[in-house]
């Protein structure tokens, strides 16, 4: 009987297969598993707020950089438009200054022009010059011959009838010292005023227009 009990009997352990874990241990298990996962969650978060800001901190960065080349390059710019134009204001002064000097030149082209217009054909001018008087005005001495003394007293008249001598610029017209010349012809000399506007190189195009 105990034998058939013995070959019959069910074998019963009291080890455990498992590992024994209260319900109360589960619970603490799951906390922790969601504390390590918000954890990482906000380090992660932290991390990329991080890297974010570097990488705004370094396009700033640039950005400034490219505006401080931008600022410098205005500044040279500035720097060499200032020169060019200090430049231009002192050519812009020797220009005048160019000008000036230009304009107080004396030329007799614009005589010669009138006296060639005005000269009978009889009568020569041979001798020439002038001087310069305090007031602006020129003294113009004279010496010719003609064929006679008539003719002088034409070139007289052509001189006043001129159309240049009802103006300012060639008055006081003397024609004196008579002589006969060796050749026959009549020799004299001639005093004239003559004002700047008729000689000054800035009158030429218009005291030639007016001849």
């Amino acid at each position: 009987m105990i034998g058939d009990i013995q070959r019959g009997s069910v074998q019963t352990s009291f080890i455990p297969k498992k590992p024994f874990v209260s319900s109360g241990q589960k619970e603490g298990l799951g906390f922790a598993g969601i504390l390590n996962f918000v954890s990482i969650i906000v380090f992660v978060t932290a991390l990329s707020v991080y890297g974010g800001g570097l990488f705004y901190k370094t396009i700033l960065n640039r950005s400034i950089v490219n505006i401080n080349k931008d600022l410098e390059k205005v500044q040279a710019d500035f720097k060499n438009n200032d020169s060019l134009m200090r430049e231009m204001i002192r050519f812009d002064a020797k220009l005048k200054n160019m000008n000036a000097l230009l304009d107080n030149h004396v030329t007799l082209r614009s005589l010669f022009a009138f006296l060639e217009e005005s000269t009978m054909s009889n009568l020569r001018f041979n001798e020439f010059g002038y001087i310069n008087k305090s007031d602006g005005s020129i003294d113009l001495k004279l010496g010719g011959e003609a064929t006679s003394y008539g003719t002088i007293a034409l070139q007289a008249k052509e001189f006043v009838d001129s159309k240049k001598t009802g103006n300012k610029d060639f008055t006081d017209i003397i024609f004196s010292d008579f002589n006969p010349g060796l050749t026959g012809n009549v020799v004299f000399r001639a005093t004239a005023k003559m004002m700047p506007d008729l000689v000054y190189y800035k009158n030429l195009d218009s005291v030639g227009s007016s001849l």
